[in-house]
């Protein structure tokens, strides 16, 4: 693929559905390197709740609220291409973690 032209924005409300597909993908790679039942079990668990969780709504839940976090999406030719996110440390006032980094393995 030619060098894309690869443009940052704010996570709007319409980008949900690709946002999910991304990360999930993202997921299913990681799992697929995963060993053991339990390792499949709890990671299985996990996006399960992070599917119910944050990433439900992420709009609502890194953009639209009052905590100072934010979530990103990356786009090329207007297609959501990659994304992530900020949520503010719990133990460490000032201080922001980085979350939800998802790229399409086309971009990677």
């Amino acid at each position: 693929m030619p060098n894309p032209t690869i443009d940052i924005r704010s996570l709007e409300p319409e980008d949900t559905a690709r946002v999910r597909e991304l990360f999930t993908a993202g997921f299913a790679t990681m799992r697929s390197e995963m060993l053991g039942k339990d390792a499949l079990r709890y990671f299985d668990r996990y996006m399960e709740q992070t599917l119910a969780t944050d990433m439900a709504d992420p709009y609502a839940y890194y953009v639209d609220n009052e905590l100072k976090s934010h979530y990103w999406v990356a786009t090329s030719s207007g297609q959501v291409v990659g994304t992530a996110a900020v949520y503010p440390a719990h133990d460490e006032p000032g201080v922001g973690e980085v979350f939800r980094v998802s790229v399409d393995e086309r971009f990677r």
